[in-house]
């Protein structure tokens, strides 16, 4: 690091951070970047309804069985979903659920950095195996 300007990374992280602030499901805020080194191009997405639906901070959430809310569309996917092609980088306040895992091997991503622990309780310890047997590296960040 010079001077002040703060590492690349540690910046990401906090930029997820201040995206997360953006949530509006009442279960986990939550905050992801897909970052491409090449273009410098990012892409941020937090946890939310779809557009035009209702936001659970208006009607609450809807949720499953196991209690998570199936209104909110995940961080991670929004960030995906508005990436640009080429992007290798997805760094998240909190590591992928499962469905948000597959999306990010599917859109190519080679590296995830992620600062909390979340364990899918639909496939407890899965996400991490899955990421890491395509090659994707996964990394843990103190904030």
């Amino acid at each position: 690091m010079s001077g002040n300007r703060p590492q690349r990374l540690f910046y990401l992280l906090n930029a997820a951070y201040l995206t997360a602030e953006r949530s509006t499901c009442l279960k986990q805020k939550v905050g992801a970047i897909v970052f491409n080194p090449i273009s410098k191009a990012i892409s941020m997405g937090y946890n939310g309804a779809p557009s035009g639906l209702p936001h659970c901070i208006d009607v609450g959430c809807l949720e499953d069985e196991l209690g998570h809310c199936l209104r909110a569309v995940h961080a991670e996917l929004n960030s995906l979903l508005k990436g640009v092609p080429g992007s290798s980088l997805l760094v998240s306040t909190h590591f992928p659920c499962i469905e948000c895992c597959k999306a990010i091997i599917n859109y190519g991503i080679k590296r995830v950095i992620y600062c909390e622990e979340y364990l899918d309780p639909r496939a407890p310890n899965q996400q991490r195996e899955m990421l890491i047997s395509v090659g994707i590296r996964v990394e843990q960040m103190n904030r």
